[in-house]
């Protein structure tokens, strides 16, 4: 069976996968590396042959590995697919330890800034931006800079930015850019 499971929210990433097993219990797996809700948006006949031929069909909407970006294209092939429970599975429901411990520490980051990982990313890009600036365009030297391989740097160059949701979040934003200007 190929799946599609999407982070819990509008723009949220779907991963396009394969599984042997239910896509529930897919899904329960899958939290162990993902600190957001999922929910099961379709699920389809296939095997890995099939999942492939998504990954190559959606290759321009990649994100990375098997996640790719909600656009339009894959959205209307997912609606055009038979129904699916889609309701998430909560973030507390998991057996492993050591998710559970990201979990709580993914929970007390949300109460400082509440989209505290899109403001990783936010930060990562501005990082990369500032350090492509410096190499006056070079990618490869802007990379070793910093620290990063060109691919990494290039995957960080080529991800959206979200706006700060709130004037809170922006405040916590700037914040952030000022204490590591002032430690560099």
């Amino acid at each position: 069976m190929v799946y599609f499971l999407q982070e819990d929210s509008p723009d949220g990433f779907i991963k396009i996968g394969h599984t042997e097993v239910s896509s529930r219990a897919r899904m329960k797996s899958a939290r162990t590396y993902n600190a957001r809700s999922l929910k099961t948006l379709a699920t389809l006949p296939g095997d890995k042959t099939t999942e492939a031929e998504l990954h190559k069909q959606f290759a321009s909407l990649r994100e990375r590995g098997e996640w790719f970006r909600p656009g339009s294209e894959l959205l209307e092939f997912i609606r055009a697919l038979p129904a699916h429970d889609a309701s998430p599975i909560p973030l507390e429901e998991t057996e492993n330890p050591i998710r559970k411990k990201k979990l709580a520490k993914y929970r007390e980051y949300e109460k400082i800034c509440p989209n505290y990982y899109e403001e990783l990313g936010r930060q990562a890009k501005q990082i990369v931006e500032e350090a492509l600036e410096r190499a006056d365009g070079n990618v490869a030297q802007a990379a070793r800079e910093i620290g990063l391989t060109d691919t990494g740097f290039r995957k960080i160059l080529k991800r959206p930015v979200v706006e700060p949701a709130t004037p809170e979040h922006a405040a916590f934003s700037a914040e952030i850019t000022r204490h590591r200007r002032e430690r560099d």
